[in-house]
């Protein structure tokens, strides 16, 4: 009884809660018509959103500019998830650079009814059959993959991350020592990496190293999480 008269005089003082009458909310000043937005308000970029039409796939055809492949495929999640990068790297090395899509383990049809399609408005797109010859000088092991081919031969290939960094480079005659630093960062990562395997200490030193190299922090990180997850046997 004295349990129901305590739920009772909970409800009611809830119920009295909410019928209390809510004070008027004060009216905004109005702003003046050239007022200007607060400084501490990031002035954020646009959406790069792609309004085009689908993208129909075409022969890829060798010309005088240097080709950047996007090794890539609808059915590959990260492929897809990579479209606006692709789209930037054809806003802003297009003009000196060949750069598009080579689809892989795809046909023409299959790409055209599929998300990817739109969302690479505005990216060449070339089938399977046309980058036979990209292909086999490039060898994707996985995809999304890069590859910059030029004479006849891949000069490059790697993360399509990095595919921004190594087009600089090329334009300013530094590839040669673009590829040799990142042989040296990529040795010392892989050397922290294994000495994170015995000691966690080691991991903030091989986050630092692989800074900004998203394919060496995948591999690295999977290799930690190898370590810590117990074996079909212990299980």
């Amino acid at each position: 009884m004295r349990r129901t008269v305590l739920l009772a005089l909970l409800i009611a003082g809830c119920s009295k809660g909410e019928s209390k009458p809510q004070p008027a909310a004060k009216a905004e000043a109005p702003r003046a018509a050239n007022a200007k937005p607060s400084a501490e308000i990031p002035d954020w970029a646009p959406l790069d959103v792609a309004a085009g039409p689908p993208v129909t796939p075409v022969a890829w055809v060798a010309d005088a500019k240097p080709t950047l492949a996007v090794f890539s495929a609808s059915w590959c999640p990260g492929c897809t998830a990579s479209a606006l990068a692709d789209r930037v790297l054809v806003r802003e090395h297009g003009k000196h650079y060949q750069i598009g899509v080579a689809l892989q383990d795809e046909s023409d049809e299959a790409f055209l009814k599929s998300r990817y399609a739109r969302a690479l408005s505005g990216v060449p797109v070339w089938s399977e059959a046309s980058v036979a010859k990209l292909t086999a000088a490039c060898q994707p092991r996985v995809i999304p993959s890069a590859c910059l081919f030029e004479n006849d031969k891949a000069v490059w290939s790697g993360d399509p991350s990095e595919a921004g960094a190594v087009i600089d480079a090329h334009k300013a005659n530094g590839l040669a020592q673009w590829l040799a630093n990142a042989e040296s960062a990529e040795t010392t990562a892989r050397s922290l990496a294994q000495e994170a395997l015995n000691d966690p200490s080691k991991i903030a030193a091989v986050v630092a190293a692989t800074h900004g190299r998203v394919g060496w922090q995948n591999s690295t990180a999977w290799r930690l999480v190898d370590r810590d997850s117990p074996s079909p046997g212990a299980v």
